[in-house]
C-alpha cells in the first residue's frame, strides 16, 4: 500500500509540527506509515458512520486521521 497526503493534509502536518513539535508529528506520521503494514488495522469511515466512503479512520493520541 501506497500513502498519499492530500495537499491539506500536508499543510496540516506542517502546521502541527509548527505549533507542537516534531515529536506530536512524528508520532501522526509513524501512525500513517504503520498502515503500509497493516492497511485494515483500522475502521473504514463507512463502517463508523455509516457515510459511504473508500477511507479510513486512523486515531493517533488526540488527533484523527482520514
Amino acid at each position: 500500500m501506497k500513502i498519499k497526503y492530500s495537499p491539506d493534509a500536508s499543510d496540516r502536518l506542517r502546521q502541527i509540527r509548527k505549533d507542537y513539535g516534531t515529536r506530536v508529528a512524528g508520532t501522526i506520521t509513524k501512525g500513517i506509515r504503520s498502515l503500509c503494514d497493516n492497511p485494515r488495522k483500522c475502521p473504514t469511515i463507512e463502517r463508523m458512520l455509516g457515510i459511504p466512503s473508500p477511507y479510513y479512520f486512523l486515531h493517533i493520541e488526540h488527533n484523527y486521521v482520514f
